[in-house]
């Protein structure tokens, strides 16, 4: 018993390898300066603490940056930036948490396995996507992806045409769903998935109709009631699908800052194998797509928001990869849960192919350490630079957020809460 220990102990102990590297990228990395986009969430902290928590000084609070309501990242900023002093490093820790919470779905509810789960791991962790281990603005797409993640885990065990539907499960789910269209765009995409896990489900059609039309109404009335559409022009064409296949390979290989030109290079042609994969798997399970209903839908979360981004955005960002994580990961899901079903030469041959294309993922590790870190880093060397040599007219080395910049009100409020950029000066 005491020789066979190792053996059941050192896949979790793998597991642990891809969140402690995660970990010391952001201690060797990351700063604790807010950036950019943050900037609107610090003025409105500046704007609370100045006029008081009253209800004239919370309507004013600006709840919706572009698309994105930020209602419930709201609710973790104040409280948790000012216990913190306005350490964004903070929020980075939310991101970390959030990307935790994404693993836990896939491997207690798909791959459960812990070697066979390491490939998660090692992609939702990894610095090809490392732009929210450094802006911890991000950490309202995480919660837009992790909060649908869960409520789609949920309403996979609502039930089937014998047990009927948990009405449990569906307030719960609903819930998470509410909760993910509330901290920012991406979350919409998870009642379009709910709808189409629940499709998937051995359950009565009358039931499927009337889920998806009470998601339906719930996410027209966050959408219509609550955030202000924003027209925006949207193409669809060649480049949209590159545009989306890059995403999915960038996962793999990382990117830069933002990529704008899109064509057949290493990151698409990755992209592409991924998804013949996928169509592989699906060919494969044939009629049984209630198997994979749970992977389809976390496949269908991540390739949504990222094609709505190819749509109505000229650049991928750097920070839109970690949309299409739940993509990467449910289609690697998907492989796995085939290959145990029939065990055949195909699978098999299948699953080690996806296998080793999450493996190539390795490579970005050492990027990350040597490239994608260091240049970011000296890139918030220069922000911090213009904070602390703060005037109105001094030249910026950053692009503008587009609805508030950083000023000195907001430089003497860090100041105040001893901000630890000011530490030293």
């Amino acid at each position: 018993m005491t020789r066979s220990l190792p053996r059941l102990r050192w896949p979790a102990l793998l597991l642990l390898a891809p969140p402690a590297a995660a970990v010391v990228y952001v201690a060797m990395f990351a700063t604790a300066t807010p950036l950019t986009d943050e900037w609107i969430m610090l003025g409105a902290a500046v704007d609370l603490h100045k006029h008081g928590w009253s209800l004239d000084a919370l309507r004013s609070i600006q709840i919706q940056h572009q698309q994105h309501l930020l209602i419930v990242p709201y609710l973790i900023y104040f409280p948790l930036e000012e216990l913190f002093h306005y350490d964004t490093r903070a929020l980075v820790g939310v991101t970390l948490v959030c990307f935790a919470v994404q693993f836990a779905v896939f491997r207690f509810h798909l791959v459960k396995d812990d070697l066979a789960a390491f490939p998660i791991a090692l992609l939702l962790f990894s610095p090809s996507h490392y732009m929210e281990f450094h802006w911890g603005f991000q950490f309202t797409l995480a919660l837009s992806v992790t909060f649908p993640m869960v409520a789609l885990a949920v309403l996979d065990h609502i039930g089937d045409d014998i047990t009927r539907v948990n009405i449990r499960y569906y307030v719960i789910g609903t819930v998470l769903l509410v909760f993910g269209a509330l901290s920012s765009a991406p979350g919409y995409f998870g009642f379009i998935s709910a709808a189409l896990l629940i499709a998937l489900k051995p359950l009565p059609a009358r039931t499927k109709m009337v889920l998806s039309l009470s998601w339906l109404l719930i996410v027209a009335l966050i959408y219509f009631g609550i955030a202000h559409p924003q027209p925006a022009e949207h193409t669809i064409g060649a480049r949209e699908v590159l545009y989306v296949l890059t995403a999915l390979g960038s996962v793999i290989w990382g990117s830069p800052v933002g990529i704008f030109k899109f064509g057949v290079d290493k990151n698409s042609l990755t992209g592409l194998a991924l998804i013949l994969a996928l169509i592989l798997v699906l060919t494969r399970v044939r009629s049984r797509f209630s198997s994979l209903a749970l992977p389809i839908a976390l496949i269908a979360l991540g390739l949504g928001p990222i094609a709505a981004a190819a749509a109505s955005r000229p650049y991928l960002g750097n920070w839109h990869l970690q949309l299409v994580l739940p993509a990467v990961c449910g289609i690697y899901a998907a492989a796995y849960i085939a290959w145990r079903r029939d065990r055949s030469p195909f699978s098999t041959a299948l699953l080690a192919s996806v296998v080793l294309l999450l493996l190539l993922n390795l490579n970005s590790y050492r990027l990350g350490f040597t490239v994608f870190g260091p240049s970011y880093h000296n890139y918030v060397s220069q922000i911090e630079h213009y904070i602390l040599s703060y005037t109105p007219s001094l030249e910026k080395p950053f692009p503008h957020p587009g609805d508030r910049d950083i000023d000195g009100e907001m430089i003497q409020f860090l100041r105040d809460k001893h901000h630890l950029l000011f530490a030293a000066h």
